[in-house]
């Protein structure tokens, strides 16, 4: 039997992209970045050190995680130049609909984010 409630593709994005324990984590690293510094981005090498790899391993899983946010609208990463040098970065922010999902959906206010604590979160659970 078929459903007759039609959803809106954009929010079945948003919902599968933050029900991962990483991707919410990236979403709460931006949020509190903001919050923390009034920055409102952080490179993509932070993003990893905000995560916990400090040794710069699950680089290509990070880019996985970040595609699927900025397609679902929550994210989006701007090419910024190197200052002093040839090449270029990537630095990701939170759009509105992102700061809206936090803050509606997810009911966290600035008190909570600046009492999360980032490092391990992204990590998965251990099993007993």
């Amino acid at each position: 039997m078929a459903s007759k409630i039609q959803l809106p593709e954009s929010w079945l994005k948003r919902v599968k992209a933050v029900v991962h324990r990483q991707r919410l984590a990236i979403l709460l690293a931006l949020a509190a970045c903001e919050s923390k510094t009034r920055s409102k981005c952080l490179s993509f090498s932070s993003i990893l050190k905000e995560l916990g790899s400090s040794d710069g391993k699950g680089k290509s899983t990070l880019v996985y995680h970040l595609k699927i946010l900025e397609g679902a609208g929550l994210i989006v990463g701007d090419t910024r130049e190197q200052p002093e040098s040839p090449g270029s970065y990537r630095v990701y922010r939170l759009t509105d609909d992102g700061v809206r999902f936090l803050r509606d959906v997810m009911k966290i206010d600035d008190q909570q984010i600046e009492g999360i604590e980032l490092t391990g979160l992204s990590n998965k659970p251990k099993r007993s």
